[in-house]
């Protein structure tokens, strides 16, 4: 009987260990090193975030923290390929405060950190851009429709909008569908100067715009034409 016993446990073997992630190297790279504006109590500001290497070597863990402010991380299992996205809202504040912004990727026993700094300043109770930036958004949404319909922009995409980082004289909107994000600006001064435009980056394959429009004056009801888009995007 104890020959018996002693086969059935040699054949069953020991339990078999799970599989640990592997610790293949990486780099991180946040989009964008810095803001260029202040970015609104309240207001949504968005990180771009790519890690290197090939989809074979397994997904980074994505992670963020900061102080005073909501945090979401988009996806949380970032594929080397994929544009994550990590999205602050920041908290009241009074007056002008930094908020750092702690990221961190890991996969297996590499990690990376990084932190950026943004300047937040009160916020609005209401969002009081929205109805302008829809008024500049339209004729662009119009003629892409008719000229571009590959982009799959219309009249029937669902936009969610809210204020972009500013600074004097140009004012920035940005708007998120399930597929673009769209920066739309336009320049705060009479005609001929009021121009206005557009860049598009494509969700979570692009890290910068690829398209850019502009209607060269607004009064004058010029119609949008193609532009260089910008080699990053507005923040």
């Amino acid at each position: 009987m104890s020959v018996i016993v002693a086969l059935v446990v040699a054949c069953a073997g020991s339990p078999t260990a799970a599989p640990s992630t592997p610790s293949i190297p990486f780099t991180l790279a946040i989009e964008p090193v810095a803001f260029i504006g202040m970015t609104m109590s309240g207001s949504r500001a968005v990180f771009l975030v790519t890690v290197s290497g090939s989809p074979s070597d397994g997904p980074v863990d994505i992670a963020a923290s900061a102080t005073g402010a909501a945090v979401t991380v988009q996806p949380q299992a970032l594929e080397p390929g994929v544009v994550g996205e990590v999205t602050i809202v920041p908290g009241a504040v009074t007056g002008d405060v930094e908020l750092d912004v702690a990221i961190s990727a890991r996969r297996g026993d590499v990690e990376r950190d990084e932190v950026r700094t943004l300047i937040v300043t009160q916020g609005e109770v209401e969002d009081s851009l929205r109805a302008e930036a829809d008024a500049h958004l339209a004729p662009f949404v119009a003629w892409l429709g008719t000229e571009h319909p590959e982009l799959g922009i219309t009249d029937a995409t669902a936009w969610e909008g809210m204020r972009g980082s500013w600074v004097l004289i140009v004012e920035h909107y940005l708007y998120f569908s399930d597929e673009w994000e769209l920066d739309l600006e336009w320049h705060v001064m009479v005609p001929p100067s009021d121009w206005s435009r557009i860049s598009l980056r494509k969700r979570w394959t692009e890290a910068r715009p690829s398209f850019a429009y502009e209607i060269e004056s607004v009064a004058g009801g010029d119609a949008p034409r193609e532009i260089a888009p910008p080699e990053a995007v507005w923040r």
